[in-house]
């Protein structure tokens, strides 16, 4: 949710919102900046909070030595710790998210202004019935018969009331380097990989073979949010999610999703769809008005004081689903091939590819598939086929 911020500071101020008022600021006013949440899941919680210059200055700059403080409704706070600059935390011990019960942020800055959120109660959770991915294609400009990839969805349970959601998704994919190594020339000699590892590895500084695999994990930037209140059944039936395509290399092998489901107040859901819909709606300069989307944290004493992001509290389900590669076409851009020309007037090693039409060269970074943002390390939870 943190790393959300950045996409709703940069559309604040060209997109319409659900609060039909317009907020006066100055250009070079610093507005503060919330993020952080408190769910049923064991802590710590963590709260960042920064600063931000509204419209020429998207980028975020921590805002230290505040006091920080989680209540809840029974009478117990807590001042969080700051870890790192801007980043507040509760202690491991420290308060801990019960449904039911209700939550409320405190924030005091240096320069003496108190702001606060009102108290929000903590749904019970409703569980995830199903996550699912479908083969189907996309409209695209570059492919007038469509995009082939994985649409995927989510079915909950039955909710005991209407409910409100907000998605946090992880994609975790396997994938391999552009390029398996099949030789190196290096001065005059040629050494192969089925006969001269020891040799390449010596000479070239790495084992090729060990950095061909990588697992990356990412963020899935967008935001999903659902309600049932308009739902005869208080249930989610094949909510969409993202969609992945096969132009990337994330389905090219085997792709991992871990959603989490926050069921959230009606409050927390109304902002977080203002953000969806406005980012989401293709014409967006053409069919709204510029409101401002309020956050939750208020000024005390100054009313209508801009600020941005929201403090949720959420109760918890979670859900990790595999996919393997689909039958269809991909079309995954490989890294530089050339013709081995004059191969000791480049630098040495020459790194050689074998393929179907025969012998190539091509940049070292193309057969190592860290360079593309994975990591080697296979994750705790992953497993193959």
């Amino acid at each position: 949710m943190i790393s959300r911020l950045i996409l709703i500071i940069l559309v604040l101020f060209l997109f319409a919102c659900r609060e039909e008022f317009l907020l006066s600021f100055k250009t070079d006013e610093k507005v503060l900046v919330v993020e952080g949440e408190i769910t049923n899941s064991s802590g710590p919680y963590s709260v960042r909070l920064s600063t931000s210059l509204p419209v020429n200055q998207p980028l975020k700059v921590p805002l230290q030595k505040c006091s920080v403080t989680i209540s809840d409704n029974n009478g117990f706070s807590e001042l969080l710790a700051e870890s790192e600059p801007g980043v507040y935390v509760t202690d491991k011990a420290g308060i801990k998210g019960e449904v039911g019960n209700s939550y409320s942020l405190k924030v005091k800055t240096p320069d003496g202004k108190v702001y606060s959120t009102a108290y929000q109660q903590m749904k019970a959770p409703v569980e995830i019935d199903s996550v699912f991915a479908e083969l189907t294609t996309q409209e695209n400009l570059d492919f007038p018969f469509g995009l082939p990839g994985m649409q995927f969805f989510i079915s909950t349970k039955a909710a005991s009331e209407e409910a409100h959601f907000l998605w946090n998704l992880t994609e975790t994919y396997k994938y391999e380097a552009d390029y398996k190594l099949h030789a190196i020339y290096h001065f005059g000699d040629y050494y192969y990989t089925n006969r001269h590892m020891d040799t390449i590895a010596s000479i070239a500084g790495m084992d090729y073979d060990t950095v061909l695999t990588c697992y990356n994990s990412k963020t899935v930037k967008s935001i999903f949010t659902g309600k049932t209140g308009n739902l005869s059944v208080a249930q989610i039936n094949r909510q969409p999610f993202h969609f992945v395509s096969t132009a990337s290399k994330k389905l090219s092998m085997r792709y991992s999703l871990f959603v989490q489901q926050l069921t959230v107040g009606e409050a927390a859901y109304y902002f977080w769809n203002s953000i969806q819909e406005q980012t989401t709606d293709e014409n967006f300069l053409y069919t709204k008005q510029p409101y401002n989307i309020a956050g939750n944290l208020k000024n005390e004493e100054i009313e209508n004081e801009l600020t941005f992001g929201f403090f949720t509290v959420a109760s918890v389900s979670t859900k990790r689903i595999f996919v393997n590669r689909p039958n269809t076409t991909f079309y995954i851009e490989k890294g530089y091939l050339a013709e081995p020309l004059e191969l000791h007037k480049k630098k040495q090693p020459v790194l050689l590819v074998l393929t179907d039409d025969g012998v190539f060269f091509s940049h070292e970074d193309c057969f190592d598939c860290r360079t593309e943002g994975g990591e080697i390390n296979k994750p705790d939870f992953w497993f193959d086929n």
